[in-house]
Formats: structure tokens, C-alpha cells, sequence
């Protein structure tokens, strides 16, 4: 493949796009600029560990191998400051969960991830039993690397940020023909518009899940930690805050709730003694996928077609390996992981 069509530059298309650059393999990318984008609206956390079920992230050890170092090279090639490590601490509800974490903290990769004793918090928060301090975590700031990403591609001359129609796209046997130029093959990366637009798309796998998110200010100025309770709030660099996310599979919509807003700023409340002010309502629609895997690789009937789509809440974290899997595939054909291979969602053949 030497010429990839690359359709959406959210976070998963973005960081496909750099390390084709970086493999040699030139990408067209049409950014469909205007729709609802998760990637935009997220607080673009990464944490290898489900801190509410304590468990591991699907193949987190690859995932972060992967993360650790990608973005330290994406943000010195965008020149853009996008890439911020810190630490999340989980605050302790009980001393079993206090043992749990200790437990945990001996096992193999999570003793690489688990501060074992409780950390004190600042005495605004409330944490009579303490927080458990989780390290190889932070937040990338989403806005700053789509648009690093951006000014990249436009500067190598790759981008298009115009609407994209799926009914000029033809499929020929080698390689695909959009508004008359030639590509080898096409990437989708479209996320939530796949499920509403795309016709190579398996919809009936989406489960979209809208989350809100709240801009704060007023918080104290060493709040310079990733907390965690019922959600998460995350200290951006310009004075501001984020307070997510909320889960609503019934309402899938870009939307804001104010009522889910406001219970999360209750809930806020209720662990910390703060009066934030709120200066930003969002909502965004992750593409998530009723397996809670990820989908990358080639449509079963057209090998030119491929995607990478349903990563849900955990863009960041699973876009550099999935993007490199899926390149795996599409230059040297190693197959993807079979948990993630795409042609899973596809109804089977009954013959």
C-alpha cells in the first residue's frame, strides 16, 4: 500500500496518519469537520486499570508499551504540548478496599502501576481511609492534538477538511476511486458517523453512549492530581478543569444533560469542599462496541476497505497499537488480534 484514502481525524485517525508517515505509506485524510466528535470533547485520560471493577485494561501492557512511545514523538513532530503524565488516585471507600488494592499491588505488571500503601489527599477532599496512587497514567489534551495533527497533514500537504460522501466512493477490485483520484485502499476512521452514514459499516454492533462533560474553574490551585470516584476530574494547563463523564446509552445524542451535568457536580460535592464554576456544558457520543472491543481490520467482501472504530472510551490509550496492528495488516498482512478483528461484527454466512 502506498496511498491509504483516510477518511475522519479524531484520535484514532489522527494517530494512524502519523505512523503511516512515520512507515512511509502516504494518506489522504478528509477530516469531516463539523460533526460530533468524541475525540474532541474528551478529557482524554489514559489508565491501564477499570479503577471501578479493579481490573486490567484489554492487553494493557502492549497498550501502554504502545502510548509511552508514540505521543512523546507525535507531540515533538506537531510541536504542539499535548502530552501530560500525572498520577490518578482513587479514593478508598473501606479498609477491604484498602487490602484489595495491596493485594493487587504485588501481582505481575500491576506492581509496576500500584503505589501499595494509601497516599493522604489535600484536606479538601474527603478520603478518611486515603487514595490509592496509580502511576504510567495522565491525560492527553485532545483539542491540541487534533489540531497538531491537522497543521501536520496540511503542512505535508495530506488534508481535506470538507464533508465526506460515501455514495462517490468506488470500490474497484485493487484499490478504491474517490471523486476521481486513485487510492489503494481506503481507511475508515469516522467513528459515531459510521454508525449513522457509512454503508460498509456493521452498525449493528455500535452501542453509542453519549457522555457529558463539564469545564471547571475555581478549583484549588494544587489540584495537579487525576482524581477519581464516581468519575473522574482531570487538571487541564490553562487554570481549568475537567469534570467526566456520564454513561447514557438511551439518550445517544451531542446533546448536554444538564440534569446529569448537575448530578455530577453533586457528586463532586459530596467528595471534595469545593465551589467549582462551571464554564463549560459538552456531550459527546463514543463509539462504543456491544462486545467492548475495539474493531480494526479489512471489510470481509472488499480487502481495499478497512477500519479502525469502537474505541470507545479509551481512545488515547488504544489508538497507537490499534493503529499499528491495523498498518501491520494492511502493508504485510499479519493478522489482527482475533478479539478486534472487525469481520467478527459482520452477520456469518449460514451456508
Amino acid at each position: 500500500m502506498k496511498h491509504l484514502l483516510l477518511v475522519g481525524q479524531g484520535i484514532a485517525g489522527s494517530t494512524l496518519a502519523l505512523l503511516a508517515e512515520e512507515r512511509g505509506i502516504r494518506v489522504t485524510c478528509i477530516g469531516l469537520p463539523g460533526l460530533s466528535n468524541s475525540s474532541a470533547v474528551a478529557s482524554g485520560i489514559w489508565n491501564p486499570i477499570v479503577l471501578k471493577r479493579m481490573t486490567l485494561v484489554w492487553r494493557a501492557a502492549e497498550m501502554l508499551e504502545a502510548l509511552e512511545a508514540f505521543y512523546p514523538k507525535a507531540q515533538a513532530l506537531t510541536e504542539e504540548v499535548f502530552f501530560h503524565p500525572m498520577p490518578v488516585y482513587r479514593i478508598f471507600h473501606s479498609p477491604a478496599e484498602v487490602n484489595e488494592w495491596q493485594v493487587k499491588s504485588t501481582l505481575p505488571l500491576w506492581n509496576t502501576l500500584l503505589i501499595s500503601d494509601p497516599v493522604e489527599l489535600p484536606a479538601y477532599i474527603r478520603a478518611p481511609y486515603g487514595a490509592g496512587k496509580v502511576l504510567r497514567t495522565g491525560y492527553v489534551n485532545t483539542v491540541k492534538y487534533i489540531e497538531g495533527v491537522q497543521r501536520r497533514l496540511q503542512f505535508l500537504e495530506w488534508a481535506f477538511y470538507e464533508q465526506f460522501f460515501y455514495d462517490k466512493l468506488k470500490i474497484k477490485d485493487s484499490g478504491v476511486e474517490y471523486l476521481g483520484l486513485w487510492y489503494d485502499g481506503v481507511v475508515f476512521a469516522d467513528g459515531m458517523y459510521a454508525w449513522q452514514h457509512n454503508p460498509w459499516f456493521p452498525r449493528t454492533w455500535m452501542r453509542p453512549t453519549r457522555g457529558d462533560v463539564l469545564t471547571l474553574t475555581d478549583l484549588p490551585a494544587d489540584w495537579n492530581f487525576i482524581l477519581h470516584f464516581s468519575h473522574f476530574v482531570v487538571p487541564l494547563a490553562d487554570g481549568q478543569w475537567k469534570l467526566g463523564a456520564t454513561y447514557d446509552f438511551k439518550r445517544p445524542t451531542p446533546q448536554p444533560n444538564l440534569l446529569m451535568a448537575g448530578q455530577m457536580l453533586d457528586e463532586l460535592k459530596s467528595v471534595a469542599e469545593v465551589t467549582p464554576v462551571v464554564t463549560k456544558a459538552e456531550a459527546g457520543v463514543r463509539p462504543n462496541t456491544k462486545d467492548r472491543r475495539p474493531m480494526i481490520g479489512s471489510h470481509p467482501e472488499h480487502p481495499q476497505v478497512f477500519f479502525i472504530n469502537g474505541l470507545g472510551s479509551r481512545g488515547v490509550l488504544l489508538a497507537p497499537k490499534l493503529s499499528e496492528w491495523l498498518l501491520d495488516w494492511i502493508t504485510e498482512g499479519s493478522p489482527v488480534p482475533e478479539e478486534a478483528d472487525i469481520k467478527r461484527c459482520f452477520p456469518k454466512n449460514k451456508d
